[in-house]
Parts: structure tokens; C-alpha cells; sequence
């Protein structure tokens, strides 16, 4: 079962308060909302003095540069606000309707694919932000590198693990689809060959399914759309932010290392956004080619008797009103064309930017 993989990312993500304790334990008590309030207000704190320390090196910064930086520290902030009490206080029971329908609908897949993906994606975290770090304290010395950047680190770990979190349940998503896509696959070879009522529990299995997928794609935007929404404003934010330095010191050579290390943060985390997008185009791909099996078994079906073709267009009603919709906390859908309009917002402000240069 590939639910095994949602309670080693609820072990994980208990300990910042980003998961409920246990995908078993479905009863939200007065501590699990305390603890996370308690984090809450930890990172509220440590967010105001690491502005305070940030002050110091942001009064060289020209306006353009000073509102790009202030913008990604808000972003990074809104993220905890996001997840701490939005998800985790208000929407905490989500986290189990969304479980509950993924076991329904639940398929044999390799338990080692999704595990690989946690461990890896991990594993390339911690030498990414290792490395960062070095060469962050080799160039400002310790003490100041923990004052800058040690708060920056942790909430980078929380834009991450949402990032990989969504990934995992999109893969989820995408397999159970398929599987419906296989399912009706085998009813239109049964309805071939003139075996409808040996299949037709099958056919409402998958009309039940399909329900629950689209209750499960609405509950996924409900819990991430936010912070895929953050997570694109936050890659755009940090895109402009160096493409300003390349554009002021007119080649990358410009740059230090520090800033090398953070382009380095900046594609890792563009990385993990463009995957979630193409996830989520991904399980309406599959669904398309779902419904274009159901148009098909309304066809070959036309010479049946009244009965099976009353039941066959009410699976068509079912699946036509059930498509999955992605949205990012519900500003716009989250598809392939996302990545596009992303790309066309940086560039108009890149060429805003460039004329103020100019000018």
C-alpha cells in the first residue's frame, strides 16, 4: 500500500507542526492546535529579529532590490502563517478526508518508488543547504551566519516538505486515475464481447471512484494551493532578484559565492514547483483519456437494451461533473499553461526593471 508513505512524512512533519501526529490518530486535540500556535509564534519572533539583523545590510540596496528582498522575507512568513494555523488549525481535518479517500481508492504500487523520492529529495536538501551554509559562515563569520540565515534555512525545510508532500499525493493521484483508465478499459472488452452484467458492478466501482478522486483533487488544493501559490511567488521573487545582479554587474562574475549558493536554492526550489505543475497536469491528462474511454463506451453501447444505456450515460454524467480542478488557494488552475504565464510575469518585470536602469 503507498499510504505507508504519508505516515513517514506525518513522523517528520509533526515535529514542526506542518502534519497532524498520525494519519490513525484523527482527532484533532487542544495540544496538537497549542503546539502549533507555540511554533507559530517561535518563528514570529525569530522573523522580527532576523528583519532587525537584515536592516543592517539592506540599507546598501537600491529600492528595486530593497522591495525584492522584503517581498521574499514576507513570502517565506506568509508560508508559516500558511501552514501553522491556516492548514494546521483550521484545516487540520482535511489532512484525514483526503487519507480516507486515498485508502478507498487505494492500488498496488512500489512501495520503494515514493520512499526513494522522500530520501533523495532529502538527501539533495542537506547537501544543498550544507553547502550554502559553509560558505555562507566562511564569508560573514558564524555568529552573523546564524543571525541571517538560520531562520531563512527552517523555512526553507517547510517550503520543501510541502513542495515533496504535494508531489507525493499528486503521484498518489495519478496512479489511482490510471487505474480507473485500466478498469474501463477492460468494461469496454467485456461490453465487446456482449458481457455487460458480468462487468457491471465494475462500472459502478469506477463511477464511484472517480467521485472520490475529484473530492480528493479539491481537498489536495485546499490543503497546498497556498503554498504552491508562495512557492511560485517566492521562485519569481528570487529569479528577479539575482536577474537585477546580472543586469547591474552585467555578468555573473559579478556575483559571490554566497549568491551562487542561493541560485543554487533558487533551482532546486524551481525544480520542486515546475515537477508539482507538471504533476498536476499529469492527473488531468489521465482524466481526458478517461473521458474519452467514456465517450467511446457510449458508442459501442448505442445497440443495447434501454436499461444498460441508462446506466452507461449516468457513469458518462458522473465522470463529465467530476473533473479534478487544481488551484493555487484558488487565484487560478494549476496546469501546464501555469509555468508559462509564470515565465511571462518575469520577464514583463525584468524589462520594467531594465528600464528603470535605463533611465
Amino acid at each position: 500500500m503507498d499510504l505507508n508513505i504519508i505516515g513517514i512524512m506525518f513522523k517528520v512533519g509533526k515535529v514542526l507542526a506542518l502534519t497532524p501526529q498520525s494519519q490513525d490518530n484523527q482527532k484533532s486535540n487542544n495540544f496538537q492546535k497549542l503546539y502549533a500556535i507555540v511554533v507559530f509564534l517561535l518563528c514570529t519572533v525569530c522573523f522580527v529579529m532576523n528583519m532587525s539583523y537584515r536592516t543592517l545590510f539592506y540599507d546598501d540596496l537600491s529600492s528595486v532590490q530593497l522591495l525584492l528582498f522584503v517581498f521574499t522575507d514576507v513570502d517565506r512568513y506568509l508560508h508559516n502563517v500558511y501552514t501553522l494555523i491556516i492548514v494546521m488549525i483550521f484545516k487540520q481535518k482535511e489532512w484525514f478526508k483526503l487519507i480516507t479517500n486515498l485508502r478507498k481508492t487505494c492500488v498496488k504500487a512500489s512501495k520503494t518508488s515514493q520512499l526513494l523520492t522522500f530520501v533523495m529529495s532529502h538527501a539533495a536538501f542537506l547537501v544543498l543547504f550544507v553547502f550554502v551554509f559553509h560558505i555562507s559562515v566562511r564569508s560573514l563569520g558564524f555568529a552573523i551566519g546564524i543571525q541571517l540565515y538560520f531562520l531563512e534555512y527552517i523555512q526553507f525545510y517547510c517550503q520543501f516538505y510541502y513542495m515533496l508532500f504535494s508531489c507525493i499525493i499528486l503521484k498518489m493521484l495519478l496512479l489511482r486515475y490510471s487505474y480507473q483508465k485500466f478498469l474501463l478499459h477492460e468494461e469496454i472488452k467485456m461490453i465487446q464481447k456482449r458481457s455487460f452484467y458480468r462487468n457491471s458492478k465494475s462500472l459502478k466501482k469506477i463511477q464511484c471512484n472517480i467521485f472520490c478522486l475529484k473530492e480528493s483533487a479539491d481537498i489536495f488544493s485546499d490543503i497546498f494551493g497556498g503554498s504552491i501559490l508562495l512557492n511560485i511567488f517566492f521562485n519569481a521573487l528570487k529569479s528577479l532578484i539575482y536577474l537585477e545582479r546580472i543586469i547591474k554587474n552585467g555578468y555573473l562574475g559579478g556575483m559571490s559565492i554566497v549568491s551562487l549558493g542561493q541560485i543554487g536554492i533558487m533551482v532546486f526550489f524551481w525544480t520542486g514547483t515546475i515537477v508539482t505543475v507538471l504533476r498536476c497536469d499529469a492527473v488531468l491528462k489521465k482524466f481526458v483519456e478517461i473521458l474519452r474511454l467514456s465517450m467511446k463506451l457510449e458508442v459501442i453501447s448505442s445497440d443495447m437494451t434501454k436499461d444498460k444505456n441508462d446506466q452507461i450515460r449516468s457513469f458518462i454524467d458522473v465522470v463529465l461533473h467530476n473533473r479534478p480542478k487544481f488551484t493555487a488557494f484558488r487565484f487560478f488552475e494549476v496546469n501546464r499553461s501555469t509555468i508559462f504565464r509564470i515565465l511571462y510575469s518575469i520577464v514583463t518585470f525584468l524589462i520594467i526593471m531594465i528600464q528603470f536602469k535605463l533611465n
